[in-house]
C-alpha cells in the first residue's frame, strides 16, 4: 500500500481510537530500563521511544508508545542519558533482539527534541530500518544555542555515511530551538547518502507541538517556547505509524 493512501486511512480512522489490547511491561534490567508496551498479536516489528531531555519517559513518551502498540508495533520507550556518547545503545538493541515478542523482526526508533536527534544513533545500526525525529537538532553548528555549537561533532548530519534508515523529520515552523533549516538541513544529507526521506513542517506550530510542556514552564531556560496543537499532534501520530507500517516489514 502507498504510503500516502495508508495515511488518509490511519487519519480517518485516529479519531475512532484503535481498542486494541496493548500490555504493558516495566523493564529494569542493568543497563536497560523503560516502559515496554506490547501489541495484541507478537512477534512484531519493535520501535523505540526516546524522550526529551527532560531525562526520562514523560506522558508524551507513553502516548506515542501506546499508540504504536495499538497499531500493531512493539514499544519500548526507554530511560537513557541524554548527555555524552550513546554508549548505553547497543545494550538496549541486543535486549530487543532476545525478546521472544520482537525476535527476528525489523527495528525503528522514534524520538523528540533531543530524542528527535538520538534517533539517528539507531539509524546506524542494520537492525534499524526506519526512524521518525520530531524538532531535533541536527546540525549543530547552526544552532541558535550556544551549547549545541560547542557539541557540534555529534550532529547528525556528519555521520549520515554510517546511516541505513528511512527518515521521517517532523517539525515546527516556529520552533526557536530547532528552526526549520535544520530539518531541511538533514534532508539534504540523508538525500546525498541516497537514503529514504521525508519532511513535514507544520505552518505556525512550535517545539513540542505533540505534547506542550512536560518538566517545567511554556519556555524553556533557553527561551524556547514549548505549545501543543491537537491537529498537529494526530497527524504526526498518523504519520510516524504510516512511516513503520511502510518501513518495517
Amino acid at each position: 500500500m502507498r504510503l500516502g493512501l495508508l495515511l488518509s486511512l490511519l487519519l480517518s480512522i485516529a479519531p475512532l481510537a484503535l481498542h486494541a489490547e496493548v500490555r504493558r511491561l516495566d523493564i529494569s534490567e542493568g543497563r536497560v530500563s523503560g516502559e515496554l508496551y506490547l501489541p495484541a498479536k507478537v512477534p512484531a516489528p519493535a520501535v523505540f521511544v526516546l524522550h526529551t531531555a527532560c531525562g526520562k519517559v514523560e506522558p508524551g513518551d507513553r502516548a506515542m508508545a501506546k499508540t504504536l502498540a495499538e497499531a500493531g508495533f512493539v514499544a519500548f520507550a526507554i530511560n537513557y542519558p541524554v548527555e555524552g556518547k550513546p554508549t548505553w545503545l547497543p545494550a538496549y538493541i541486543e535486549w530487543m533482539k532476545t525478546r521472544p515478542e520482537a525476535r527476528g523482526q525489523p527495528m525503528g526508533a522514534v524520538g523528540f527534541s533531543a530524542g528527535g536527534r538520538r534517533v539517528y544513533s539507531f539509524a546506524m545500526s542494520p537492525l534499524v530500518k526506519a526512524v521518525v525525529s520530531f524538532y531535533g537538532t541536527y546540525d549543530m553548528a547552526a544552532s541558535p544555542i550556544a551549547k549545541f555549537r560547542a557539541n557540534a561533532d555529534g550532529s547528525p548530519v556528519r555521520l549520515v555515511d554510517k546511516m541505513n534508515a528511512a527518515a521521517l523529520i517532523l517539525h515546527g515552523e516556529k520552533d526557536s530551538e530547532a528552526p526549520p533549516d535544520q530539518a531541511n538541513r538533514m534532508k539534504a544529507a540523508l538525500q546525498a547518502r541516497g537514503l529514504p526521506v521525508e519532511v513535514v513542517i507544520y505552518p505556525g506550530d512550535y517545539h513540542g507541538f505533540d505534547r506542550g510542556p512536560e518538566c517545567g514552564g511554556d519556555v524553556t531556560p533557553n527561551g524556547t517556547v514549548l505549545k501543543y496543537d491537537a491537529a498537529a499532534a494526530r497527524d504526526s501520530y498518523a504519520r510516524t505509524v504510516a512511516w513503520f507500517k511502510t518501513y518495517l516489514k
